[in-house]
C-alpha cells in the first residue's frame, strides 16, 4: 500500500514485522550517573583532594543498581572530577556490568556537560572550569565551554579513542547553552531525561539542534546519585526513584567501552525512559546510489531533488504509537511529521521515498504510549531514535 503525502514523501507500508539483523547486538548502557551527592567538592574541586568527589560505597551501590537494572554498561559522570576512574573497585568491575570513565563539567548555576571517556590518565586529570564556585556571564562560560571540547577532541585524536561531550538536562533553562551555535560543539545531547528535568523542553532542545544543521546524538541520561541516609534526604535524591531512570540500546560489536564508545559516536543508539522498555527495537536503514546506511550515518552525495528510500524499522512495542519525523524549516518549527502509526500488531516495516529539498533532512523515529500522548511539542516519548541525514 502507498500514499502520496506532501514535501515530496511517498510512503510505502509493508507488513513484516521485524528489525534488521547485523553483526552487532544491542545493549543497555547507562549514562550520566554518580556516586554521591556532596556538592563540596564541585564547587571548589582546586582546593579538595580528589578522593573526596567521590563515595567508594557508591561505586558498590552503582554495580549493584546497575545489576538490577540489568545494564550492560554505565557510564560514571562525577562533578568536576575523574578520580572515581581510578579507584580500584571502578577499574576490577566486572565484564558483566562494564563501568567507564566519565566527568561532569560543572559550572555553578550555568552548563553542566557530560564528558565520556575522556582523554585522561590520572586521577588529577579533570577537566575544570574556570571559578566553578562563582555564577559567571553564560557568553564567558560557552566560550571556556567551546574551548574545552575542542582541547578534548584534539587530545583523543592523538590517543586514538571516542572521548563524547554530552549537553546534560538543557530542558533547564540555568543549564541551556544559548544563541548562535548552542549546540557548542558538543557530540551530543540529553534528550530523555527524568519528568522533574523538564523533559519535554530537553526533547524540543535536540529537536531545534537538528534544524540548526547539528548532528548531535541523542542519548537519555539518569542524573542519578548514588545516596545513603541523611544523605539522600538533605537534597531531595530520594525522591528520585520516583520518576524514570532514562538510559540507552546502543548497538555494539561488544559492552566493552571501546565498542559502546564507537557505537555512541556513530549514533548507534536509542534512548529510553525506562530500562523496561530495554526490548523495542528500532532501526532506520538508507539506500542511495547503490549503498546502504544504517541510524546515526550522512547519506552521501543527496543533491535537491534526488530521491532516498529510507526504512523504518519497528519491534516489541505492541500498542505504542509511533512517530517519524523529518526536520522542520526552523528552530521555532524543528519537525515535521512524516508519519504516525499506532502499532497494535507490535511492530512495523516501512519504506519512505524521500525526495530531498534544497535544505539537509534528517528523520528519526520516537515512540509513545498512548495514555501520554499529548501532541508533538509536550509528548514525552519513552524512545528516540537517532538519525539518519541526508
Amino acid at each position: 500500500m502507498s500514499a502520496r503525502f506532501g514535501l515530496g514523501f511517498v510512503i510505502v507500508i509493508a507488513v513484516v514485522f521485524s528489525v534488521p539483523v547485523s553483526a552487532s547486538e544491542w545493549y543497555l548502557v547507562g549514562q550520566h550517573y554518580h556516586t554521591t551527592t556532596d556538592v563540596d567538592f564541585s564547587r571548589d574541586p582546586s582546593h579538595h583532594d580528589p578522593r573526596d568527589s567521590y563515595r567508594q560505597e557508591g561505586i558498590r551501590e552503582l554495580i549493584e543498581r546497575g545489576g538490577k537494572l540489568g545494564l550492560d554498561a554505565m557510564i560514571v559522570t562525577e562533578h568536576n572530577s575523574v578520580a572515581t576512574c581510578f579507584d580500584s573497585l571502578f577499574e576490577n568491575a566486572s565484564s558483566k556490568l562494564v563501568l567507564i570513565c566519565g566527568e561532569e563539567w560543572t559550572t555553578h548555576k550555568s552548563l553542566h556537560l557530560g564528558l565520556l571517556n575522556p582523554p585522561v590518565q590520572a586521577a588529577t586529570d579533570s577537566y575544570l572550569p574556570v571559578d566553578p564556585e562563582k555564577q559567571r556571564a553564560k557568553a564567558d562560560v560557552q566560550a571556556d565551554a567551546r574551548q574545552m571540547i575542542q582541547g578534548i577532541h584534539e587530545r583523543a585524536r592523538v590517543r586514538g579513542q571516542n572521548s563524547l561531550v554530552v549537553v546534560n538536562h538543557p530542558g533547564f533553562k540555568m543549564y541551556q547553552p544559548e544563541g548562535a551555535d548552542a549546540s557548542l560543539g558538543a557530540d551530543a545531547a540529553e534528550a530523555i531525561v527524568p519528568e522533574y528535568e523538564s523533559a519535554s523542553k530537553t526533547r524540543m532542545w535536540w529537536l531545534r539542534r537538528l534544524a540548526e544543521g547539528s548532528r548531535m546524538v541523542a542519548l537519555g541520561g539518569s542524573d542519578h546519585h548514588a545516596c545513603q541516609g541523611w544523605d539522600c534526604v538533605k537534597r531531595g535524591d530520594f525522591l528520585r526513584d520516583l520518576f524514570s531512570e532514562p538510559t540507552n540500546l546502543v548497538n555494539a560489536d561488544s559492552n566493552s567501552a571501546a565498542d559502546v564508545m564507537s557505537a555512541i559516536a556513530r549514533g548507534r543508539v536509542v534512548a529510553l525512559s525506562n530500562v523496561k522498555h530495554g526490548r523495542l527495537r528500532i532501526g532506520l536503514t538508507g539506500e542511495f546510489a547503490g549503498r546502504s546506511y544504517e541510524m546515526g550515518d550522512a547519506i552521501e552525495g543527496v543533491a535537491a531533488g534526488d530521491v532516498v528510500r529510507i526504512g523504518v524499522h519497528i519491534s516489541g512495542a505492541g500498542g505504542m504509537f509511533a512517530v517519524v519525523y523529518g526536520l522542520g524549516e526552523s528552530a521555532k518549527k524543528p519537525y515535521t511529521v512524516l508519519l504516525e502509526e499506532e502499532l497494535s500488531g507490535g511492530g512495523l516495516e516501512t519504506t519512505l521515498e524521500v525526495k530531498r529539498t534544497t535544505h539537509s533532512q534528517a528523520m528519526h523515529v520516537e515512540l509513545f504510549e498512548p495514555i501520554d500522548w499529548a501532541g508533538h511539542a509536550e509528548g514525552l516519548p519513552v524512545a528516540i531514535s537517532n538519525p539518519i541525514y541526508f
